[in-house]
C-alpha cells in the first residue's frame, strides 16, 4: 500500500490530510478491528468516502 506524506515546506496539504482522516473516522474509529468486519461492510464505506464531493 502507498504511503504519502505532508511536503515539509507545505502546510495547506495538512488540512487535506485532517480532513480525509476525519472523514474515514466517521464511520471507522480508532482501534476498530477490522476483522470483525466482512468485505461487503469495507466496500460500503470505500464507496461512502470516494463518493463524497467536496463540493456539494
Amino acid at each position: 500500500m502507498p504511503t504519502y506524506f505532508c511536503d515539509p515546506h507545505a502546510p495547506w496539504q495538512k488540512g487535506g490530510v485532517e480532513n480525509a482522516i476525519g472523514r474515514v473516522r466517521r464511520d471507522l474509529p480508532r482501534h476498530t478491528d477490522l476483522s470483525l468486519m466482512n468485505q461487503t461492510e469495507l466496500n460500503a464505506i470505500a464507496r461512502r468516502y470516494n463518493g463524497h464531493l467536496e463540493n456539494a
